[in-house]
């Protein structure tokens, strides 16, 4: 759930994740982040220590520091940086729910800043605030609206010495001449000596702040860096060593370890300690005996991704079914591209349904998609007017062909809809049907091998033969359950 990582503190393209390799400054470490997407969002509760006075530049930088990649260091479950302006050595290290920060000071009159105020990209601050609850304890909240709608952020965090004062500076937030909201910032004074260290130990709930106070004390009730720092790589050294690898060259192994690393940066927990999380029905529900998941970018993932979970990690692939169920339940029908209790609708797509049917056809899992997706005339995942204009026209030259940039994917979706029904296997399908998706019905309809092996795009049918018998042993399952999903494909008796 949390994902606590330094941020340039500019918006753009190359800076989606917050932070971008070229770039020479730092505006705050923030506790949720996205990787590889195509959309900007989060960058929640983000803290920022300094020395005063403190470096500020013209919006949208802000207060910030240069930093050189020759004074930073990264691994699993750990970032450092020196903040160069303010002598201040930076750590970080996380739980699951919680993210802890650990800043090495000179001797200085120093602050902390915590900015609730800040949106990057798609993200728009709508309403915030901070409040004291003790001398070394805040907590508060941040809703925004951006990719992800209606977004809610609740945070409580603990310094590990009380600061001297504590200052807000709060505006309002205006939309269409309206006041919804409130922006605001936060700053810590501390004084500090040569070499004295802060701790900020920070957890985020979807719920409450009373849900980030459980967080907190469940996950980090000790002010350890060196604890949670340790306990966090033994956490990915475990993740990790599920694959071993034989090989002399170090280089290569570096390079799969860290794409095995970064195929486990998503999906993310989404929900408290006690299982609470909040809906798409902008509800509050609680998983039980299951964690909770979001962020799906199952338009990129149900390829090789999820296929990869469910050798190294069934038990989640488990749980994240569940997710997929649980917001069917709450939001109408599957989830698409969804993080944060938000349904974006963003690509091609209705993939949460070969992740089920390959859960389905390994045997994992105890949950019953079966009963619970219900059967449906039709299933289309509604077409935005950017999507419709994705969408090829056979009246297009050539060259307008080769200047839509999603031109591939959608025909293939597409051209693989048609042909189906040209070849009579279904009445109505949609757009939306992935490969593998067609592929499995495909299968468990009785088409040809060569078929398939060309929608799958095997180089060898032989790959084709091996998917096909994983099929075939849980056919009429199969077919049951995705008749269930799509109710297009005849039950075979």
């Amino acid at each position: 759930m949390v994902q606590l990582s330094p941020d340039n503190g500019l918006p753009g393209w190359d800076r989606i994740s917050g932070y971008f390799y070229p770039d020479s400054t730092i505006a705050g470490f923030s506790h949720t982040h996205l990787s590889g997407t195509g959309a900007g969002d989060l960058y929640d509760i983000s803290f920022m220590p300094v020395t005063l006075p403190y470096k500020e530049a013209e919006e949208p930088l802000g207060i910030h520091s240069r930093f050189s990649h020759a004074d930073e260091a990264a691994s699993a479950g750990y970032y450092r940086v020196l903040l160069k302006d303010y002598g201040i050595n930076v750590e970080l290290t996380a739980t699951e729910r919680c993210g802890i920060q650990r800043y090495t000071f000179p001797e200085a009159d120093a602050a902390v800043i915590l900015n609730l105020r800040k949106a990057m990209n798609w993200d728009f601050t709508e309403d915030s605030y901070i409040e004291k609850v003790d001398s070394v304890t805040i907590q508060g909240y941040r809703f925004s609206d951006g990719w992800a709608r209606g977004q809610r952020i609740f945070f409580r965090t603990r310094f590990s010495r009380p600061f001297e004062t504590m200052q807000l500076d709060s505006a309002a937030v205006l939309k269409d001449g309206k006041r919804i909201g409130t922006s605001v910032m936060a700053r810590f004074d501390f004084k500090t000596a040569k070499g004295e260290q802060l701790l900020v130990s920070t957890a985020i709930s979807g719920v409450s702040m009373e849900g980030a106070a459980r967080n907190l004390a469940a996950e980090v009730p000790d002010d350890d860096f060196d604890k949670y720092l340790a306990a966090a790589r033994k956490n990915w050294n475990g993740h990790l060593s599920r694959i071993e690898i034989e090989c002399d060259n170090h280089d290569e192994k570096v390079k799969f370890y860290t794409a095995l690393y970064h195929s486990m940066l998503a999906p993310t927990i989404y929900a408290d300690v006690d299982g609470s999380y909040y809906g798409p029905d902008k509800q509050i529900h609680k998983a039980d005996g299951w964690t909770n998941y979001s962020t799906f970018s199952l338009w990129d993932t149900y390829r090789a991704s999820h296929p990869l979970y469910t050798y190294i990690e069934p038990a989640r692939v488990n749980d994240m079914v569940k997710s997929f169920l649980a917001f069917y339940e709450q939001n109408g029908r599957l989830p698409v591209w969804n993080f944060y209790g938000s349904e974006t609708d963003m690509m091609i797509g209705y993939h949460s349904v070969p992740v089920i049917v390959d859960a389905c056809l390994k045997g994992i899992g105890d949950f019953d998609a079966k009963n619970q997706v219900k059967t449906r005339d039709r299933v289309t995942i509604p077409l935005s007017e950017e999507t419709k204009k994705w969408m090829p026209k056979r009246e297009e030259g050539i060259d307008n062909i080769f200047h839509n940039l999603t031109i591939t994917s959608t025909t293939v979706e597409v051209v693989l809809k048609e042909w189906m029904e040209a070849a009579g296997i279904t009445k109505h399908i949609t757009y939306h049907c992935s490969r593998h998706t067609a592929a499995t019905m495909l299968l468990t309809l009785g088409a040809s091998i060569y078929v398939v092996s060309k929608i799958l795009g095997h180089k060898s049918i032989k790959m084709t033969e091996i998917y096909a018998k994983i099929v075939d042993k849980k056919k009429l399952e199969t077919v049951n359950l995705v008749n269930g999903m799509f109710d297009q494909i005849p039950v075979i008796q």
